[in-house]
């Protein structure tokens, strides 16, 4: 059941306690010493020394761009028969910065993610960072008003999302959304969930305002997975989605909303380098 060091280390422990019984009869039992000086020199400063060298200028994406040219074939994810490599997840993650960038995302934008957890969330939040923006991450399960109050309080303009969670674009009336990238549908599927959208718009404002009607349906803009197809390295002829896009430490990585002491949603920004910190630390 235990290991012989394990004993012996036991029948050391108990040894000694007995030798300082003998040699201090009246010691207290709580004054006595179980461990040797090696022992206790390891415990509080062997086992604690876990001090490492952070990378200064690291980002996020950068370290796993780093592993990713270190080893493109290995496995990186996994979920469910779903397996793609390093070299996978960091082409597709090149894809959406580059689509993101074409739609006018800049350094410290926000970029909403509403996406269950799935291969595409984690290409998603990489392909934000890799467009030197901060992703705020949207939970499905949230109420739509919910998700709505948070969008509007990070001022977002473009969302990643899938065609199961799009749909409640079209309660949504105080944003300032733009752009929708579904990265789990086919562009035919896309467009019957943008018409869907944009008529149930069009009901409501009728009853309210009959201008309204020709303004919704290109108030936002539905993208499918498809699109991202022009921003393969073959399409563009380039393989470096970055080289105009200077992220640093110090910019944000993302935006955690917390349901605040008022039950209101307040957002906290991450940076960079407490993300490093954490990773490699």
């Amino acid at each position: 059941v235990y290991e012989q060091g394990t004993m012996e280390r036991l029948q050391g422990h108990w040894m000694r306690m007995v030798e300082q019984i003998v040699s201090t009869p009246n010691v207290a039992v709580e004054k006595l010493e179980l461990l040797t000086v090696e022992e206790r020199e390891e415990l509080l400063v062997t086992f604690n020394d876990t001090a490492v060298e952070l990378p200064a200028e690291a980002t996020v994406h950068a370290l796993f761009e780093q592993q990713a040219a270190r080893t493109p074939e290995q496995p990186a994810l996994i979920s469910g028969e779903a397996v793609w490599t390093y070299g996978e997840l960091e082409a597709r993650a090149n894809r959406i910065a580059g689509w993101l960038r074409a739609h006018g995302v800049r350094n410290e934008d926000r970029v909403g993610v509403l996406l269950s957890r799935s291969p595409q969330l984690i290409a998603g939040l990489l392909g934000v960072l890799k467009a030197g923006a901060a992703y705020v991450p949207l939970d499905p399960a949230l109420p739509a008003a919910r998700i709505e109050g948070m969008i509007q309080d990070a001022g977002i303009r473009i969302l990643l999302s899938e065609g199961a969670q799009t749909e409640m674009v079209a309660d949504w009336e105080e944003t300032a959304l733009r752009h929708v990238l579904c990265l789990n549908e086919e562009r035919s599927a896309v467009t019957e969930i943008a018409a869907a959208v944009v008529e149930e718009k069009k009901e409501r404002l009728a009853a309210t305002d009959a201008e309204g009607q020709d303004n919704c349906s290109a108030k936002v803009r539905f993208a499918s997975a498809e699109e991202l197809e022009a921003y393969s390295p073959v399409s563009t002829g380039s393989t470096d989605v970055q080289s105009d896009v200077p992220t640093t430490p110090m910019n944000s990585a993302y935006v955690i909303y917390t349901s605040g002491t008022t039950g209101k949603p307040k957002g906290v920004v991450v940076g960079h380098r407490n993300v490093v910190n954490f990773i490699a630390g």
